[in-house]
């Protein structure tokens, strides 16, 4: 490493996806990992900012998918609630039904 310290971060560089990391099919790079891509070159001068590039895609898909994630799990909440108000409702009406019952039970008897 101390002696290709350049040829490594460029190889660094090569390894990450070159699409969103979320998607089922991942299609790594047709070029050698040791060059950089026309992507990397035009979003940096150095293989540090090429690094950084690659980086911060990465983080914009997992910003991406956590963005799904909560979306999904507040659905999820609003389902829940829904769910607690049907049920409660149904309960009191199951009450008042055997409130009723049990009064005409008594006026039976």
């Amino acid at each position: 490493m101390a002696r290709f310290p350049q040829e490594l971060a460029h190889a660094f560089a090569g390894v990450f996806p070159r699409s969103d990391p979320y998607t089922p099919v991942w299609d790594p790079s047709k070029v050698n990992a040791l060059e950089r891509s026309a992507d990397e070159d035009q979003h940096s001068d150095s293989a540090a900012m090429s690094a950084m590039y690659a980086l911060m895609k990465t983080y914009g898909g997992m910003e991406r998918c956590l963005g799904r994630l909560s979306g999904s799990l507040l659905t999820v909440q609003d389902e829940k609630r829904q769910l607690q108000r049907d049920f409660n409702s149904e309960v009191e009406r199951l009450q008042a039904e055997l409130a009723r019952v049990t009064q005409e039970r008594d006026q039976v008897v």
